[in-house]
C-alpha cells in the first residue's frame, strides 16, 4: 500500500508538471543586441519587469521595456524601449518608429528607443521623419513581439540611434546601429 501510494504521488507529480510551464528563473530573463557589431548582454531580473498598459487618457496601448545592466548606477549601461499603439500590443506585428501614431492633435513616433553605453553616453531614436521633412532624420527602430503570455514577453528588435545626447549641446550627430536584438523579459499588466 505504501509503495502504491508512493508511485501514485510520483505519477501525479510528473503528470502535473507536464501540463504547466514552470516558473521562469531570473537567469532566463535577458536582453541582448549588437551595437555597431559589438555584442551586448544584460541579465534582467524579475524585480524590474516590463509593462503592458492601456493609457485611457490618451487612448494608447503601451509596452515599456527597460533593462539596466547588473552593476549599473542607472546612468549608464541601460536600454529603454517604449512602444505605443492604437490597438492592444500583440505578437507577430512589426512595430516601427516610422509608422507614427496619432496622440491628441500630433503624430508621434510609434517607438521611443534609448540606449546608454558603458561610458554613460546616451543615444536615441525619438524623432519622426515626417514631422521634419526638410531635415535629414536618421532615427529608426523596429520591434516584433514573438511571445506575450504567462508573464513573459519575447521578441526581436533593431534601431538606428543618434547621439550622444547632452543637456548642454542637445543631440549629437553620432550614429549607433543596433542589430540582432533579442529579449526574454518578465512583464506586468496595468491600466491607467
Amino acid at each position: 500500500m505504501k509503495k502504491d501510494l508512493y508511485f501514485l504521488l510520483l505519477f501525479l507529480l510528473i503528470f502535473s508538471a507536464c501540463g504547466e510551464e514552470s516558473p521562469v528563473p531570473n537567469s532566463n530573463l535577458y536582453i541582448k543586441f549588437k551595437v555597431d557589431g559589438q555584442e551586448i548582454f544584460y541579465q534582467a531580473n524579475a524585480l524590474s519587469p516590463s509593462l503592458l498598459n492601456y493609457d485611457s487618457n490618451h487612448k494608447v496601448y503601451n509596452a515599456a521595456l527597460q533593462v539596466i545592466a547588473p552593476g549599473s548606477n542607472g546612468t549608464k549601461d541601460f536600454i529603454n524601449i517604449l512602444i505605443r499603439s492604437e490597438t492592444k500590443i500583440q505578437t507577430n506585428l512589426n512595430y516601427r518608429l516610422s509608422d507614427g501614431i496619432q496622440i491628441g492633435a500630433f503624430t508621434q513616433p510609434k517607438i521611443l528607443f534609448t540606449y546608454a553605453d558603458e561610458k554613460g553616453d546616451i543615444y536615441n531614436a525619438v524623432i519622426l521623419k515626417e514631422s521634419y521633412p526638410n531635415l535629414d532624420i536618421k532615427d529608426e527602430a523596429e520591434l516584433t513581439f514573438t511571445k506575450i503570455r504567462d508573464g513573459i514577453m519575447e521578441g526581436i528588435f533593431s534601431a538606428i540611434l543618434i547621439g550622444p545626447v547632452s543637456s548642454a549641446t542637445g543631440r549629437g550627430t553620432g550614429i549607433k546601429t543596433i542589430s540582432q536584438g533579442e529579449f526574454r523579459l518578465g512583464y506586468v499588466e496595468s491600466n491607467s
